[in-house]
């Protein structure tokens, strides 16, 4: 046994020494920061709750979730993480490092025997130095497994060619099922198994490995879609976003959106593929873990602008002789190539393009371009000689490995700086010297609100991983792109109580401007380390609940926080962009300008952009506007602005439509169409800006009138809704809308006369009832709030209270509002069968 362990070990020593290094150099890069959030801090949760036996169950946030947005096998490889170490970020990255390993050495299985051994030790080291390889290898996602299961289908399928044992064949099964449930674009590996022994006639073969993957994907779906799903009812699953229009509007053909999402994606990663191999830590705006700074990074930036073009040329046509020169030597150019051809389809058609998708092809192209080489060489060999061949060869190598040996050395060494610095417990200045990336110690954040806070604390942020180190507080994951008015309702309703937030490369922080705009609260900087800022929540003073109006008395000034108030203002910090920000809607064209500077000096930073195109927007230059909201679909990972631009372009769409229209009926419906778009991406002062317009095409359009009034109503300028309202209600006094609203004004007018509090309560409860019925339910909850404020026992407030939240799907103010209305009447039926179904989430 021994002396047959140690000959396999002899025979791989190539592999198992530059495995070796490569764990010692990721050893190295292991810390609590992720790059992916929050999908690599869903798999930590999900791997601790399943080695609790809970399942895929979520319960860090305040309504937890069991639904699984993502492939679920990779959780599952993290279990014996969490079983030692709960919620541990760098526990799971040690499993995925390991797993890196195992990748490497599963590829050099992959070429041994088809190359000299130099080159295949020049292979696996390609492989282990190249920066995708190490950050994936050094993150908590499941690329790198899955890049595994993909180089092990390709060893067993080739192995399986002579004579097939049931060893491969369990081998194959595992490879292709496992790989489905690493990532939905796994599918390929399925469907590549299948045709590979179809064209060879092995149809029952084909047929096994089609249906086992099925049955296993029959009983997750099972599972994720039709039981926990219905409860979750999550806002996109990775399927639907196939069918959603991102890039076209609405009305445009499903053919016409994949058109254009294969169109863009073909753009960006045309300009991947030649640097995949060499060179993919020096593609412009990829992962901001690398200095670009400092003499030896300097060089070698200087080094890929003069070889870039080389190393690209030769990366390509390496990799095509070895496709070409063993495609009839081998089967492996053959099983690849059926490989990408499956595997192009979701890559080419899914609407966010990113270098991750493509790491297979990093493999693939690195496996041919290894065979190229040695061939290559060979036939120099032939023709130069020995010696000139053996410089030349060395001096190829030399070439192309340069590049990612200075990029793996300066990865490594930003590692091991952040982790002394958060070790002695870090300081701004000092992470301000590392790349962007290490400027966020989360766990640091995170205990220093759990050591300032409640237990029972609510805290908001867009960075998942915090949940980790608030000792059992929960969060609400905020989108940094959040409405203000939907900033301001989840902190009302979940009781946020901090938030958490980083500062970006224009030293703004998130929710920067919904806390600048915030009707309702103020925010007061506890503390910053890094890139993170810790502030405390707190509701405003003047702020009157009436009438569901959330208007503070008088002009609202803007937040706060101590670098406001007299303290030096922080490196790289400026208020230029909140100032722009501010003039978008007044002055656009000051806007511009002030956004136009801020470009010359941070080139590259996408959300300057976008407020270009958006001032340009406001400022009627909608061509150019539009084009500028089209540059987005080339972003990698750039989901918000996709969807953001897409809505902006059909506005302006709409706007140059109704310029152009000469029926005023018509004209008026388009503004009020653009001014509906507008109030939802919450713009407000522009929405009723398109409404005037509307309203001077036709006085009399009904539309624009009921929305003015309700837009005015949410506003808190009610003189303006009642003067919208009358003039709506003389059009058409049999609307819905208008008999609500007369009902809610007749409501409000009541309170004015000598009334008991009880009588009031009831009034209250009746304006919240009429802003139901007319949709404005964010409106019924203040009023309700309002009314338990001053009597925490109404039954009818807490009910109401309780049926709106559910509907909202706020679950957790919902079981509280439940548990109020159950301690006044525990037999209360109704209330005991509202509670059962709200706690299927806690269960």
């Amino acid at each position: 046994m021994i002396p047959s362990v140690l000959q396999t070990m002899k025979e791989h020593t190539i592999a198992l020494s530059v495995v070796f290094v490569f764990l010692i150099a990721c050893g190295t890069c292991l810390n609590n920061i992720v790059i992916y959030t929050p999908d690599s801090a869903r798999y930590v949760v999900w791997a601790s709750s399943i080695a609790n036996f809970q399942g895929f169950y979520d319960d860090t946030v305040a309504d937890p979730t069991r639904q699984v947005l993502h492939g679920p096998m990779y959780p599952v490889l993290l279990v014996p993480a969490a079983l030692l170490f709960p919620h541990s970020v760098v526990a799971s990255k040690v499993i995925t490092v390991l797993i890196g390993g195992f990748t490497i050495v599963v590829f050099s299985l992959w070429l041994k025997g088809k190359t000299h051994p130099v080159f295949l030790a020049f292979s696996c080291a390609a492989l282990a130095i190249n920066p995708l390889m190490l950050v994936y290898s050094t993150q908590v996602l499941s690329d790198v497994p899955f890049l595994a299961c993909v180089i092990a289908l390709f060893v067993l399928l080739e192995k399986s060619g002579a004579r097939i044992t049931s060893g491969h064949i369990v081998g194959i099964l595992a490879s292709v099922t496992i790989g489905y449930f690493l990532r939905e674009v796994g599918l390929a590996l399925i469907i590549t198994a299948v045709t590979w022994f179809a064209l060879r006639k092995e149809y029952q073969r084909a047929l096994l490995f089609f249906a086992i993957p099925s049955v296993f994907f029959l009983l997750w779906a099972l599972r994720n879609e039709l039981s926990v799903g219905p409860l979750d009812l999550p806002a996109a699953k990775n399927v639907e976003v196939f069918f959603m229009h991102i890039f076209t509007p609405q009305q445009a053909s499903l053919f016409d959106e994949l058109k254009e999402r294969a169109w863009s994606n073909i753009q960006v990663y045309k300009d991947l593929v030649g640097m995949l191999v060499f060179l993919p830590g020096f593609v412009p705006n990829w992962y901001a873990v690398s200095s670009v700074e400092g003499p030896w990074m300097q060089f070698a930036y200087s080094y890929v602008d003069i070889l870039r073009i080389p190393i690209i040329f030769l990366t390509l046509g390496m990799t095509a002789w070895g496709i070409i020169g063993g495609w009839k030597k081998s089967a492996v150019p053959k099983m690849t190539s059926i490989f990408l051809a499956f595997y192009a389809i979701p890559i080419l058609f899914y609407p966010v393009n990113d270098v991750r998708f493509i790491l297979p092809v990093l493999v693939i192209m690195l496996f041919h371009f290894t065979i190229g080489f040695s061939m290559a060489v060979q036939l120099a060999g032939e023709k130069l000689g020995a010696r000139a061949t053996s410089v030349l060869q060395w001096s190829v190598v030399a070439t192309c490995m340069l590049p990612g040996v200075f990029w793996a050395a300066d990865f490594i060494g930003n590692n091991i700086a952040y982790n002394n610095i958060h070790s002695a417990s870090a300081t701004l200045q000092e992470l301000n010297q590392l790349p962007p990336h290490f400027r966020r110690p989360v766990d640091l954040a995170g205990k220093f609100i759990a050591a300032g806070s409640d237990s029972s604390a609510v805290v908001g942020t867009g960075w998942k991983e915090l949940s980790f180190w608030l000792e059992g507080r929960k969060i609400v994951e905020l989108n940094p792109q959040i409405t203000v008015d939907q900033f301001d309702y989840l902190i009302r309703d979940y009781g946020i109580g901090n938030l958490m937030s980083t500062e970006s490369a224009l030293g703004v922080k998130e929710f920067e401007t919904q806390m600048s705009a915030s009707r309702r609260f103020n925010f007061q900087e506890l503390g910053a380390v890094g890139a993170i800022h810790v502030l405390k929540v707190e509701q405003k003073q003047d702020v009157a609940l009436q009438g569901g109006s959330t208007q503070p008395r008088g002009k609202p000034e803007r937040n706060k926080t101590r670098d406001d108030e007299g303290s030096p203002p922080r490196a790289g910090q400026s208020n230029g962009f909140l100032a722009g920000l501010d003039l978008l809607e007044t002055n656009p064209a000051k806007a511009e300008s002030i956004f136009v500077e801020l470009w010359k000096t941070k080139k590259g930073v996408a959300t300057i952009v976008f407020q270009i195109a958006l001032a340009k927007e406001f400022a009627d230059s909608l061509e150019q506007a539009s084009a500028m909201f089209k540059s987005f679909v080339t972003l990698g990972q750039a989901g918000w602005f996709l969807s953001q631009s897409l809505a902006h372009q059909e506005i302006i769409a709409t706007l140059q439509e109704a310029k152009t229209e000469r029926d005023p009926l018509r004209r008026a419906e388009k503004f009020q169409r653009v001014a509906v778009s507008y109030w939802e991406l919450g713009f407000r002062k522009r929405a009723m800006e398109m409404l005037a317009r509307s309203l001077a095409s036709d006085a009399n359009f009904f539309p624009s009138l009921i929305f003015g009034s309700l837009y005015a109503l949410q506003a808190g300028d009610t003189t303006a809704s009642r003067e919208f309202h009358n003039k709506a209600a003389s059009i058409e006094p049999a609307n819905e809308l208008v008999q609500g609203l007369t009902v809610l004004f007749q409501h409000r007018d009541s309170l004015g006369f000598n009334l008991s509090s009880i009588r009031k309560e009831g009034v209250r409860v009746g304006i919240a009832e009429s802003y139901v019925r007319m949709g404005l339910r964010e409106n019924a909850i203040d009023e309700l709030l309002f009314v338990l404020s001053r009597n925490p026992k109404n039954r009818d407030a807490l009910e109401l209270l309780a049926d709106i939240y559910i509907v909202k799907r706020r679950f957790a103010p919902a079981r509280r509002a439940l548990s109020r209305l159950l301690a006044l009447n525990p037999d209360d039926r109704n209330a005991l069968q509202k509670m059962d179904a709200v706690l299927e989430k806690w269960r």
